[in-house]
């Protein structure tokens, strides 16, 4: 876990040579530097340069190289604040398991790191890029395929590990218990009763006991082959992620589609020729 103590934030902040805030601090007596992090209500309750969001003091930015690197070496990140500022987060602000441990709107990313929720690159800090996996990154942050790295689940957690897709909740389950699902972010078990599942779906095992954890599996004689709205990987003609849906009817997925990058109607069919 990084370090939030004030001394470790100022030697970051004169090493990132903050010449403006530096001086505000000479000017009233009081180090800006300490001020950083410090809890606000209101902008002027922050030395100058620094901007009250998530009722914390805050360096502003307009990109990630505009702030300070962290103890462990890596640049911290910039993102969205009260609109229309951005702020880079604070050292103890960026490491999480959960969607709560992140302020404000923001998201537990997959590798384990509070980011700024979206859908394309709008809803992102100017530069950055709108993932598959429905967080905001920068470019150097990712792989060859456009992504995050997952970052392992903690020792013995069985659910509430972040996801996006069901499929980023395989293998992460209890030993001899049914497979994990993504349910409103974290992974989770798919239901303890027949209540919990979408119609035409059934919790198995359907044993009545409202305390063991199961499955939601098409009800028997239905044609419903999957969840309406059910995100999953699919992989595009010729190379490259994208994204099916299951229709409405749950009678199966929608053709594979990629994100042109140009809002939420830039998506593209990118299935094989004749598919």
């Amino acid at each position: 876990m990084l370090s939030s103590r004030p001394h470790v934030v100022m030697a970051l902040f004169v090493f990132m040579g903050i010449g403006a805030v530096t001086a505000s601090a000479c000017d009233d007596g009081e180090s800006a530097l300490i001020r950083l992090g410090d809890g606000c209500l209101l902008n002027s309750d922050c030395d100058e340069g620094l901007s009250c969001v998530f009722r914390r003091c805050h360096i502003q930015c307009a990109s990630s190289q505009d702030c300070p690197v962290a103890d462990d070496g890596t640049q911290l990140r910039c993102v969205i604040g009260e609109k229309p500022d951005h702020v880079c987060q604070l050292a103890d602000e960026r490491d999480c398991s959960y969607h709560s441990e992140c302020p404000g709107a923001q998201r537990c990313g997959p590798d384990g790191a509070c980011r700024d929720q979206c859908l394309d690159d709008r809803d992102c800090v100017e530069g950055q890029t709108c993932t598959a996996q429905g967080v905001c990154a920068d470019p150097v942050e990712l792989d060859g395929q456009g992504a995050l790295a997952e970052r392992p689940a903690p020792g013995g957690q069985e659910t509430g590990f972040p996801c996006a897709y069901d499929s980023q909740c395989v293998g992460k389950g209890p030993e001899g218990g049914p497979e994990l699902v993504c349910r409103n972010g974290g992974c989770a078990f798919g239901c303890y009763a027949t209540v919990d599942c979408d119609p035409n779906f059934v919790c198995m095992p359907d044993d009545g006991d409202s305390s063991t954890p199961g499955k939601c599996e098409p009800a028997a004689g239905g044609n419903v082959v999957c969840v309406p709205g059910l995100q999953q990987y699919c992989e595009c003609y010729p190379s490259g992620p994208g994204i099916q849906v299951c229709n409405l009817q749950g009678t199966g997925f929608e053709p594979c589609l990629r994100d042109t990058g140009t809002g939420g109607s830039g998506a593209e069919d990118c299935s094989p020729p004749g598919n």
